[in-house]
C-alpha cells in the first residue's frame, strides 16, 4: 500500500470512531430528599403526640430524633 492509502484509512478508522462514540449525554434526573432533626428533650412537656404532629406536618423522607428519653 502506498502512503496516501495508509493516511486514508488511518483517519477513515478514527472518523468511523469518534462518530459511534458520541452518542447523545442524558443528564441524570435530580432528586431530592428532605431531611428532618428534632430535639425532642424541648418538646417533652407537650407529649409524644405534638412531636408527632409536628414531624408530619413537616412531611420528611428522613427524620433524626434527638435526646430520646428511656422508658416512656
Amino acid at each position: 500500500m502506498n502512503f496516501r492509502i495508509c493516511i486514508s484509512l488511518f483517519l477513515l478508522c478514527c472518523l468511523s470512531q469518534s462518530l459511534t462514540a458520541q452518542k447523545p449525554v442524558t443528564k441524570p434526573k435530580e432528586v431530592t430528599v428532605k431531611a428532618m432533626t428534632y430535639n425532642t428533650y424541648s418538646g417533652r412537656k407537650q407529649g409524644i403526640n405534638k412531636i408527632a404532629e409536628v414531624i408530619k406536618k413537616e412531611n420528611p423522607d428522613i427524620v433524626s430524633l434527638q435526646e430520646i428519653e428511656r422508658n416512656t
